[in-house]
């Protein structure tokens, strides 16, 4: 009979096994947290024979006794007065993957964690065995495995474990402050320092006081406490609900928990988009920003090793049966369902925050950017959600980048609703479904003209502050109109789009075929073919009013517009540059002379008849209306300008006052702004 064949034991290839860890680089402190965790547990493994306590030293690098900055942490020193390294903890920490803490939701890895972060872990211990008699043991823990090594005393019973050396890629991530180190500890170990019975735990750091961590949390965390129960597909959960006094940078956080340690965190805001800032607290001067921590058996299970996430999916819920259904629960399911619980905690200190906010945005929406009424209203929780007391920039960039997501967003279902027909649904329905996103697209299309309404009151009000100048400042006004109308030196073809108001001399002067501004009527080769030096401020050349390409009259009229310097008082008649009657019919002379470019770059001759309209813009000297009147001008019914027309030009020729060409402006523009619940120009 052969005998049984010998199992052989597998081996551990254990800077394998380290490297395999998953650990980001801002996250050293892990390791940190991994040896807590032990002492944390070996205390409460000893409780019943003697109190316990943990300290943990910050170590750090020597420097020069003449330098005012204190060396870089390069270690953590973890002490506690718990049951120490037995022949039992010995052995389990000495095997890979040990299930000996398993019901305490341990994974037998958390020491990998040391070596993952540095380079030397040294562990001395004092511990009792089962007769009662004192032992220590001392040893070294590195990539190679455990070596033991000259007993140093501890002193009392409990274990000392000294971090040192990290990895250059962890070493950033370890350099805190004694308190940064405190909120941290805390934040991924608090459902331990809930219990009772977690004992005492000291932090110091060399030049700063020591800090009591149980004394750090009650100062930080407010009293008033809350545990809710929930279910998701027959899964139970438990959430505990705190709120902490708010810090700098301080977010509102949902914490999912295995073995009563944060494993992963999700932002309050991610589902309450408009909850990006602390809360007022009616009982707290300093605001306040919510921790909330769920816990549940099946998280405890279902912890990767590392403790980084979390594998869920499919799971058998425990309905207390033999055949437990199957259900599907993702990590998502059960943060929004955390979050949900968090609202419904935060809602007395939610509604006024909410308010506050919506009034905030609101007042802006409406005194500064009625564009964005509509994002207002499709998008009132996104639209808040922005920190308080924002300045103007910050609101309307906010706004605008909810308005490009809201435009791009129903673009796109409009695209799909033409190219994907659902044949579940009648032709009725998809025709209510495309006129519906076409509204959606109207109320756009109406916040974009509610923004250039915006735009014309702006620059008529910059206007208004140029005319109420003194006489000695308004010289200004003739450059600020000339530029405001359109940019001196430019034509329609170099011009920024935007860049014109032609609106505020005639609403039809947008549609020309050609415009230029302040520029010798020789350079303009785009339509008229030329020697005159001569450079009417704006010459602007309309198209043709005809059915066809091959009209002979290139231009369906001619319009030139001449800005004369504010509070002038020298004019006279028949000289050129001091008749501006004159010098407008010298330009139509000589655009006549001169051929015209078709749009096939022929040549044509500018015919006569063919229709001038010239608007002078002055202020009404008596110089300029007795000017006007020994040539016959009309003065119009409001009394701000004077009108002729030049039958041997074919010209409609009108004087307006500068100041009658703003109020004119604002006339026309006053129901808009009346439609769009803004206050009028100088109001």
């Amino acid at each position: 009979m052969n005998p049984a064949p010998k199992t052989e034991p597998l081996e551990l290839d254990l800077e394998g096994r380290v490297r395999n860890i998953r650990l980001p680089q801002s996250n050293g402190l892990m390791a940190v947290f991994e040896a807590v965790a032990n002492a944390i547990q070996a205390v409460d493994e000893a409780k019943e024979t003697r109190p316990g306590r943990i300290d943990i030293r910050v170590l750090r690098s020597p420097v020069d006794s003449e330098s005012t900055h204190r060396g870089k942490v390069v270690g953590f020193r973890i002490e506690d007065h718990g049951v120490g390294f037995t022949d039992d903890n010995y052995a389990a920490f000495r095997k890979s993957d040990t299930t000996r803490k398993r019901q305490l939701g341990g994974r037998g890895v958390g020491r990998l964690t040391w070596l993952r972060v540095f380079r030397s872990v040294r562990i001395d211990s004092e511990y009792d065995d089962p007769s009662g008699q004192k032992h220590q043991r001392s040893f070294n823990f590195d990539i190679n495995g455990v070596t033991p090594v000259e007993v140093e005393a501890v002193g009392h019973r409990g274990t000392v474990i000294t971090l040192r050396n990290p990895h250059p890629t962890y070493a950033d991530s370890l350099q805190k402050k004694s308190e940064r180190l405190a909120e941290s500890l805390v934040q991924h170990c608090l459902l331990s320092l809930l219990d009772r019975s977690c004992p005492p735990i000291y932090i110091s750091d060399e030049g700063e006081d020591s800090i009591a961590l149980k004394q750090y949390f009650t100062d930080r965390f407010l009293s008033q406490r809350q545990t809710s129960e929930f279910e998701i597909s027959g899964l139970k959960f438990s959430q505990v609900h705190l709120l902490t006094r708010a810090r700098k940078n301080s977010v509102h956080l949902v914490h999912l928990c295995a073995a009563k340690r944060s494993v992963k965190h999700k932002r309050l805001s991610d589902e309450v988009p408009e909850l990006t800032g602390p809360l007022k607290h009616v009982d707290e001067d300093q605001p306040v920003v919510y921790a909330g921590y769920v816990t549940s058996e099946l998280l405890d299970e279902r912890v990767y090793q590392d403790r980084d996430d979390f594998w869920l999916g499919q799971v058998y819920a425990n309905d207390g049966t033999d055949s437990p259904p199957l259900v599907t629960i993702s990590r998502d399911d059960v943060e929004r369902a955390a979050c949900s619980r968090a609202v419904s905690f935060l809602k007395p200190l939610l509604e006024p925050y909410r308010a506050e906010r919506t009034e905030e945005v609101s007042r802006f929406v409406q005194q500064e950017a009625p564009q964005f009424r509509y994002i207002l209203s499709k998008h009132p929780q996104r639209a808040i959600a922005i920190k308080a007391g924002a300045s103007k920039v910050d609101m309307y960039q906010h706004l605008s980048k909810l308005e490009f997501e809201h435009d791009s967003d129903v673009e796109s279902r409009i695209g799909d609703a033409l190219t994907t027909i659902d044949s579940s649904k009648s032709a009725e329905e998809h025709a209510t479904e495309i006129e519906s996103l076409l509204a959606e697209i109207s109320e756009g299309a109406q916040a974009k003209l509610a923004k250039y309404v915006l735009y014309r009151r702006a620059v008529i009000s910059i206007l208004e502050r140029h005319q109420s100048l003194t006489d000695d400042g308004r010289h200004q006004l003739e450059k600020a109109v000339h530029q405001t109308v359109f940019p001196m030196g430019r034509t329609s073809d170099t011009a920024p789009p935007m860049s014109g108001n032609l609106w505020l001399i005639d609403e039809r002067l947008a549609f020309h075929r050609f415009l230029a501004s302040d520029l010798p009527l020789r350079d303009l080769k785009e339509v008229i073919s030329t020697e005159s030096r001569d450079r009417p401020d704006l010459a602007i050349f309309n198209r043709p009013m005809g059915f066809t390409e091959s009209s002979d009259h290139p231009f369906g009229s001619i319009v030139l517009v001449d800005f004369k310097r504010p509070s002038r008082r020298q004019y006279k008649a028949d000289e050129k540059h001091e008749d501006p009657v004159l010098q407008v019919t010298e330009y139509m002379r000589k655009i006549l002379a001169g051929e015209a470019i078709a749009a096939d770059g022929s040549l044509l001759r500018v015919p006569q008849g063919t229709p001038f309209y010239a608007y002078v813009i002055a202020d009404l000297s008596p110089p300029l209306i007795d000017l006007l009147a020994s040539r016959g001008f009309l003065e119009t019914p409001d009394k701000g300008g004077y009108f002729q027309y030049n039958a041997a030009y074919c010209a409609y020729i009108e004087v307006v006052e500068y100041r009658k060409l703003i109020e004119d402006a604002k006339k026309r523009n006053k129901a808009f702004f009346a439609a769009l619940g803004v206050a009028p120009v100088g109001a």
